[in-house]
């Protein structure tokens, strides 16, 4: 039984935790890419990796956050040696249900090589698709420059320019200039905008714009509108 605030215990005779994680379509195709062996790293914006203590909890973000905008929640449910995770504490941040763990995103590859067997795919969740008329593709456009805040909110990410989709954790360049306007450095946690890892080019938008940026077809639009 593991309590708010106390170390999370194994049930008697085991020496692992069954622990969980609520997933989006990118996160969990980046999780199959390992063997189903370990989660992938954080994003430079996001310090901490959240794993949650029961599977109800997980179900309610992939059923009711994870769908938005007809996107795709998973439900991931894998094993921690139970020493390794001595060292965190369990957090309550809502209900009695709401209890997760804080991993540091530097523990993370430390987390990941305590981790028991494979990770699985309890349940998947479909969202229904946005009944609304198509996106305006120049309001569309301004989401792809100084957008580092908004791609470290979203789950996947689309170019319109080579029309490839990804990850947000896959992005690992920036730049401090769109559209021709200085903008200063990009630090981290502040304004920049994201450069293709596939082509190189500033043409990246991601989920957190509300967007349907994982489907092809509207990719292809905004590359008729822009590029063209």
């Amino acid at each position: 039984m593991s309590a708010e605030g106390f170390p999370p215990r194994p049930l008697p005779g085991e020496d692992s935790i069954v622990l969980y994680r609520p997933v989006g379509m990118a996160e969990r195709n980046l999780v199959q890419r390992t063997a189903w062996r370990e989660f992938p790293p954080r994003l430079p914006e996001q310090p901490i990796f959240y794993p949650v203590m029961n599977e109800a909890y997980a179900t309610q973000i992939a059923r009711d956050w994870n769908t938005k905008g007809g996107g795709t929640g998973y439900v991931l449910r894998f094993r921690v040696r139970a020493g390794f995770l001595e060292r965190y504490v369990v957090r309550r941040v809502g209900g009695d249900q709401h209890l997760e763990l804080w991993v540091p995103a530097a523990e993370l590859p430390e987390f990941n090589s305590n981790i028991v067997g494979r990770i699985e795919v309890v349940s998947e969740w479909h969202g229904e698709p946005p009944v609304s008329k198509s996106p305006d593709l120049d309001g569309a456009h301004r989401h792809c420059g100084l957008n580092r805040n908004e791609i470290a909110r979203s789950a996947n990410c689309g170019c319109f320019y080579c029309v490839a989709t990804f990850a947000p954790s896959e992005i690992h360049e920036w730049v401090d200039v769109h559209d021709g306007l200085e903008e200063g450095p990009a630090r981290l946690g502040e304004k920049g905008t994201a450069l293709c890892p596939r082509c190189g080019i500033d043409a990246v938008l991601g989920s957190a714009s509300g967007l349907p940026v994982g489907d092809t077809d509207f990719l292809r639009r905004m590359n008729g509108r822009w590029f063209s």
